[in-house]
């Protein structure tokens, strides 16, 4: 921090104010970013306050292939470009955990063969609809029926990978990332998979905060015998420095995805 204060503010005095007002900005930007997924229970407020510090040490491109003319875009591509490394990583990150973890498997083709048929249903809803739209347009702007076919043929495998993925997600959720533990082998920073009422005050789980030293002893006091469920989660602060090298690297990686 007080490197990029003192760096920050040498190119304020050679090149204007506007050099040292910048990182503010974006540094306070992502932070109120990180923290609507902090409050949503997608990120812990650890990764909120490692995103507003890279955004204040780094609020501009480092790589030569991205060129000046988006300078000030710079912290969205960061954005956009930390959401595609961050699912890849993530990706390859829950495929570890769920071979790690024994019996993950059995549990997620019988995840699968529960809720096939709602799968089947609202895929029937989808293309019904797809079909609907497609035909409107066929019929508006003079397609031929065989385009029609091939993009609804093209929906079906692609809306059956997405059910396999979404629950894949879902089964490393609640059966790889969660661990029963009792109340005196919480340890500081562990964050609760299930809501914890203590002396009228109530520990959500929707909310990826964890446990303090002071909030362990409440529940030990109350509940001195009782398990709970914790949830650990995947490791996302790495992702923030490997989208930085990406970029460094590479460039837009968005671009270099789509061929562009």
């Amino acid at each position: 921090g007080v490197v990029g204060v003192f760096i920050h503010g040498y190119l304020a005095y050679l090149f204007g104010i506007s050099y040292f007002l910048w990182p503010i900005f974006v540094a306070f930007v992502f932070l109120v970013f990180g923290y609507i997924l902090y409050y949503t229970g997608q990120w812990g407020e650890a990764d909120v306050l490692l995103l507003a510090a890279v955004g204040f040490l780094i609020p501009y491109p480092l790589s030569f292939f991205i060129g000046m003319s988006v300078f000030w875009l710079y912290p969205l591509i960061y954005i956009v470009n930390t959401f595609i490394v961050g699912g890849i990583y993530s990706l390859i990150y829950a495929f570890v955990i769920s071979f790690r973890t024994k019996g993950f498997f059995a549990e997620y083709f019988s995840d699968l063969k529960k809720n096939v048929f709602s799968f089947f249903k609202i895929s029937l809803y989808i293309l019904s609809a797809i079909t609907i739209v497609l035909s409107l347009f066929s019929w508006r702007f003079g397609l031929s029926f065989l385009y029609v076919y091939n993009q609804i043929l093209f929906f079906i495998p692609f809306m059956v990978v997405v059910y396999f993925f979404y629950r894949f997600a879902h089964v490393v959720d609640y059966f790889a990332f969660r661990v029963l533990v009792k109340s005196s082998d919480l340890a500081e920073g562990d964050v609760l998979a299930q809501d914890v009422s203590v002396k009228g005050k109530t520990y959500f789980s929707n909310l990826f905060i964890g446990l303090g030293k002071k909030d362990i002893a409440k529940i030990v006091l109350e509940h001195p015998k009782k398990k709970f469920w914790i949830k650990e989660g995947i490791r996302y602060a790495p992702t923030f420095f490997l989208t930085l090298l990406m970029m460094w690297l590479v460039g837009n990686v968005l671009f270099l995805l789509v061929g562009v």
